[in-house]
């Protein structure tokens, strides 16, 4: 079984794995929600290999089929990105991202934008306990929701 590991951003190899699958995901969640300009297809491998974000990911063999980027502070997380390839959506390879992730920051917040209209995306962070905070909508008509997941922290 393919495990989750830490992404090296900065090679040109790696970066241009996250941006090929990046371009063919979020081509998919354009179609589903119906945007013709959708902000993350305009990132481009020098902006991914810039990133001071961490990147976590699974690949079978020389491929990458997912891939989470997370960025802030210890604990305060924002959850960037979660792409699959389209061949792999609701395979369960979000799902062990995002579990991986919750496990490896146990004591950390988070928080997550996406599209109104991607119900997928929404139906999976509230199956691993977010919850919607916020909606607002970004130039050009976009609309997001912001979920987050709170943790509680020991005495």
């Amino acid at each position: 079984m393919n495990t989750v590991h830490l992404l090296d951003q900065h090679s040109p190899d790696i970066a241009g794995k996250i941006w090929q699958l990046a371009r063919m995901a979020y081509q998919e969640e354009a179609n589903l929600i119906g945007e013709d300009k959708f902000p993350p297809l305009n990132r481009s491998i020098k902006d991914i290999q810039r990133s001071c974000s961490h990147y976590f990911g699974i690949c079978d063999g020389e491929e990458l089929l997912a891939a989470i980027e997370v960025e802030g502070i210890e604990d305060d997380l924002l959850i960037s990105s979660l792409i699959v390839t389209p061949s792999h959506f609701r395979s369960g390879l979000g799902s062990r991202l995002l579990h991986a992730l919750l496990e490896h920051k146990p004591r950390s917040r988070f928080r997550v934008e996406t599209s109104v209209r991607n119900e997928p995306a929404i139906k999976l962070y509230k199956k691993f306990g977010f919850t919607e905070i916020s909606h607002r909508e970004l130039s050009g008509g976009y609309k997001v929701i912001t979920m987050s997941l709170g943790r509680a922290t020991p005495c």
